[in-house]
Formats: structure tokens, sequence, C-alpha cells
């Protein structure tokens, strides 16, 4: 019984786990492109 308990909160800790890496990466793809688009607005700006 206490194995399958461990299982169960294992499970819950992978379902936990993965939305909170998709949203760092996509808020890491976010920055990212924020951060490409930014020095392009700044040279368009300089020329």
């Amino acid at each position: 019984m206490e194995e399958l308990v461990v299982d169960l909160e294992v499970g819950h800790q992978e379902q936990s786990v993965n939305p909170n890496l998709m949203l760092q990466a996509s808020k890491l793809l976010m920055d990212r492109e924020a951060y490409l688009t930014e020095p392009k607005k700044v040279t368009t700006v300089a020329m």
C-alpha cells in the first residue's frame, strides 16, 4: 500500500512539474524573442 501511495505522489509531481517546465520554456522563448527584437529596434533607430 505504501508503494502505491508513493507512486501516486510521484505521478502528481510529474503532472505538476511538466506544465511549469512548459511555462518556463515558453517564457524563455518569449524573453529570447524580445531580446532578439529589441537590439533590432535599437540598431534601426541608431541607423
